[in-house]
């Protein structure tokens, strides 16, 4: 649990010192609210920057005042929760949290960080729901990575791989997604998946020997071990043309492991 809180402060966390622009930005703000005291907007947008400028306190001065006008409003109810979040306060992040996504508006990230405080407290369905309306109302491949890890927590591996290959096939292939997809249908025992999900890869980089190496593994989990040993000599080929034009400690590494695999099959 404490490992998970801190990971929550980091995640919504800002940087401790403002650069130049900010302090200018900061500086034209404070005169904009000295003219208009009265003016929410400007509040909010000083609040905003002044969390971004490690200056939570003075931030949540200028959300209070927000708040005694519109408890309900919508920008200060996610500002808030986000640094009561970093400042290590996850119920009054929760709580503001459900406002925000209790106004009807939707908002991604409300939902992202709704899914990290949720799991923290153990609720897991809860933060699957809410992964899984991020992902739905902003897709991105990290918000699909943590849909996909909550999946398998709940659902088992096959589920989480679905999401991965979906999100995969949605967002142009990302590669942290397929690899991420090869994983859980690994974990599951269907190989036959995962190789679909490489092919896909190796459409793009025909000649990438991790990805030949991928697939070796693959098809061998498969029961094809002919076909696997191919792999592996077409990666042994790429790595060594790879290391003639630059050879790399990394690519000896990978080599001299291949030839050991490939020294130990029939």
């Amino acid at each position: 649990m404490r490992i998970l809180l801190t990971t929550l402060a980091l995640l919504v966390a800002v940087p401790a010192a403002a650069d130049q622009s900010s302090v200018a930005r900061l500086a034209g703000l404070d005169a904009r609210v000295e003219l208009a005291p009265g003016d929410l907007d400007i509040r909010l947008e000083r609040a905003e920057l002044r969390s971004a400028a490690g200056m939570p306190i003075e931030a949540l001065a200028d959300l209070a005042l927000v708040a005694e006008v519109d408890p309900a409003e919508p920008r200060m109810l996610l500002i808030r929760a986000a640094i009561n979040g970093a400042l290590g306060s996850p119920d009054l992040a929760l709580a503001d949290l459900d406002g925000r996504i209790a106004t009807g508006q939707p908002s991604a990230r409300a939902h992202s960080l709704r899914a990290g405080f949720r799991e923290a407290e153990g609720d897991l369905a809860g933060a699957l729901n809410d992964a899984l309306s991020a992902l739905r109302l902003s897709p991105r491949p990290e918000r699909a990575v943590i849909a996909a890890r909550l999946m398998s927590a709940a659902q088992g591996p096959q589920a989480a791989a679905d999401i991965c290959s979906a999100a995969a096939d949605s967002l142009g292939g990302a590669v942290a997604l397929r690899l991420a997809a090869i994983s859980y249908f690994r974990e599951a025992d269907r190989p036959d998946l995962g190789l679909v999900q490489i092919s896909s890869l190796l459409r793009a980089s025909p000649r990438h020997p991790d990805w030949l190496m991928l697939e070796a593994d693959l098809l061998d989990a498969a029961g094809r071990p002919v076909a696997a040993r191919s792999r592996r000599l077409m990666a042994l080929d790429r790595l060594d043309e790879a290391l003639a034009i630059r050879p790399t400690r990394a690519r000896q590494t990978t080599r001299a492991r291949l030839v050991a695999q490939l020294a130990e099959l029939p």
